[in-house]
């Protein structure tokens, strides 16, 4: 049988479990008498090695079957996991990763695990036993209640039988998709075969799941029927709420089915929040789509906004009987289309953070420091094309934390600081944007250094560097080739500078703002856009050309008189809200002829904690655009991030609010 048509969805599963495996090395290097958690990494372990020997990738399942082994010693309870197996699991683990990330179709990769394997079976030798006391403390006691009452006590029970197709080549995996979806509807009691069964792909077509759950039973039917090459789903009522276990019975009945070992064992919900913070598992059952199509399905609705507006435009021209009815109509249909499209294009942040705590782990190790990372919001939405571009930069943030930000455990102390630093990675919504900050509790960044660095390397003259506030010193951090390190590390001062992390964040609509206390802490905020797709914008006129300024990067719009503008160190400004607000004029900047007025009209947007005024001739009106990005002929044109398409068909280009002062500091 052909296998290569189930790559895909081996490696999507297999990365599935890889992450919980990272999760949960993480929690057992801090809790290495925790029997619960070695049983997750064991489940995984053995689950990716029944699958890649279906698949008959042998390089896989011999390096998990050689994990199994050690996990196996340690789940007895007479060894503790010290921080070298910790340390050879998390090996395994990378390699793993590698290994699945090189599966190609129906070819198998060459990579030699035999070092590794030796490795893990040294780690069996050299395992320490555990006294008789913490053995004891780790083994539940006879007395123990095995049965979750509580569990046992609600919903109804239902016995599901599942037939799978004849052609089903990785049946396996799929039984185990069939599981997993099965879990988000219920609590699972018991299995037919075994799930260790079903995992080694030891059953025919057939099997069955017991199930607790307040679901209708056919609702949960007519859902599992529309996963791939399931055959037949049936379903019975087996007990309401059963009092004690039947071991004893002769009545051939569907209740006895469940005898003592089908009721619910206690769960435990540490278990749960591992597995559910590695896979990122919703209340609802989904289906993978390729993000090509769903790429291909927002350009389209794109195309459809455009026509929209210009068919709305053609309307509002020519009033023809009936025909505003329908554009309404129209109009609200593509509105709601565009919303449930970019819905279906949010993706958790969760699947970019749960990679960071691993990589703060490893990195603490290298540099010789204690540091603990804490994470928020990482339920936050964000649309998948900004999630793709923003794990590059977070990445760089992090490593700057850990090599430059926290101080050393030693130096920590003698500041009066506790010896474990603090990274507090952070995801915030704020109407149309995402707000992430980076956050450290180390020595801070001086900005008299920012600015006398930035002399010495020729970045700006002393003149101007005495002038800058330290908001704007922290700014500097941003120019090419600024950097305040004498030396290279292999955690940051690669080459890869914060300058290229702010064009990253630029060429997603956002922005990155510093703010940091000497001895106290850094922190840096990233802004972006939701969806890159289709946004709000302000439509603005310049003599006779129209531009687009994105709404998120608006504060509000003044009017101000000609006698109320001033000029302070050769730059206009004026006074709002009893603060100097500085203008910007775009005419001036963009080459344009302004004519003289009475009265100017200024968008005001915010840079670095700073209100700025942009100078226009006219505000037109708030339009809905589709953002169409530049080719490679015009990408590294400053002050502009793409361009969109009016109504009347006008191509309108979309200013970006920070490469405008890039594009006036060249001036």
């Amino acid at each position: 049988m052909d296998m290569s048509k189930y790559v895909d969805e081996f490696k999507a599963e297999a990365r599935e479990h890889l992450q919980i495996i990272n999760q949960a090395l993480l929690d057992l290097e801090k809790n290495p008498n925790d029997l619960t958690i070695l049983d997750i990494i064991f489940r995984s372990a053995h689950t990716l090695k029944s699958s890649s020997a279906t698949m008959e990738y042998t390089h896989i399942s011999n390096l998990t079957h050689e994990m199994e082994n050690v996990l196996d010693v340690l789940r007895t309870g007479d060894v503790s996991a010290t921080s070298d197996t910790v340390d050879v699991l998390f090996e395994c683990a990378d390699l793993l990763e590698d290994m699945v990330n090189d599966v190609p179709k129906g070819k198998l990769s060459n990579m030699d695990v035999t070092p590794l394997t030796d490795k893990l079976k040294g780690t069996i030798e050299n395992m320490e036993r555990k006294t008789i006391d913490e053995t004891e403390t780790s083994q539940p006691s006879e007395e123990d209640d095995y049965f979750d009452n509580e569990l046992i006590n609600s919903g109804e029970y239902y016995l599901f039988d599942i037939l799978l197709e004849k052609d089903c080549g990785l049946k396996s995996i799929r039984a185990l998709m069939i599981l997993k979806a099965v879990e988000e509807y219920g609590k699972i009691i018991d299995t037919t075969p075994s799930r260790i069964e079903i995992e080694d792909g030891k059953f025919d077509l057939k099997f069955k799941i017991s199930l607790s759950s307040d679901m209708e039973p056919e609702t949960i039917k007519n859902k599992l029927q529309l996963i791939p090459e399931v055959e037949k789903v049936g379903v019975i009522l087996v007990d309401k709420k059963p009092e004690q276990p039947q071991t004893d019975t002769n009545e051939p009945n569907a209740k006895n089915e469940l005898n003592a070992k089908t009721l619910a064992p206690k769960t435990n919900s540490h278990s749960d929040k591992i597995i559910k913070s590695a896979i990122g598992l919703k209340s609802n059952q989904g289906v993978r789509v390729q993000t090509e199509k769903l790429d291909d399905l927002m350009n389209l609705v794109g195309e459809l906004v455009i026509s929209k507006i210009r068919l709305m435009q053609v309307g509002n021209e020519n009033k023809v009987p009936g025909l505003k009815e329908i554009l309404d109509h129209l109009n609200i249909l593509t509105t709601d289309l565009q919303n449930q499209v970019m819905q279906m294009r949010l993706v958790s942040v969760e699947r970019v953070f749960n990679r960071f705590p691993r990589m703060i782990r490893d990195l603490s190790k290298t540099v010789g420091k204690d540091i603990e990372l804490v994470i928020e919001g990482s339920d936050i939405e964000l649309d998948r094309t900004v999630l793709d571009e923003i794990g590059e930069p977070l990445v760089h943030l992090l490593r700057n934390c850990v090599d430059h930000g926290i101080e050393s455990p030693d130096e920590r102390l003698k500041r009066g600081k506790k010896q474990t630093g603090t990274i507090n990675l952070t995801a915030s919504r704020d109407k149309q944007r995402v707000i992430f900050t980076v956050e450290d509790d180390g020595k801070g960044i001086d900005p008299h250094a920012l600015r006398k660095m930035s002399v010495i390397k020729g970045i700006i003259s002393a003149e101007d560097a005495s002038k800058l506030s330290d908001e704007e010193a922290f700014d500097l951090i941003f120019r090419p080739g600024f950097s305040t390190v004498n030396r290279v590390s292999d955690v940051s001062g690669r080459g890869v500078g914060m300058d290229i992390v702010k064009t990253k964040i630029t060429s997603l609509n956002g922005s990155i703002n510093v703010n940091s206390t000497i001895g106290v802490g850094t922190k840096l905020s990233l802004h972006l856009p939701i969806s890159m797709a289709i946004i709000q914008a302000l439509i603005v006129g310049l003599n006779d050309k129209i531009y687009a300024i994105p709404i998120s990067n608006i504060l509000s719009t003044i009017i101000v008189k000609k006698e109320d503008l001033k000029t302070i160190n050769g730059q206009p400004a004026t006074i709002m809200h009893e603060q100097v607000l500085p203008l910007l004029d775009l005419s001036e900047l963009f080459g344009e002829n302004r004519t003289d007025k009475s009265e100017i009209y200024v968008v005001v947007i915010e840079r670095n904690f700073q209100m700025v005024g942009l100078i226009v001739d006219t505000l037109i009106d708030r339009h809905e655009i589709v953002i169409k990005s530049f080719d490679n002929t015009l990408k590294h044109v400053e002050g502009f991030s793409g361009a969109t398409i009016l109504g009347d068909g006008n191509v309108v280009p979309i200013i970006d609010t920070d490469g405008l002062f890039n594009l006036r500091d060249k001036l």
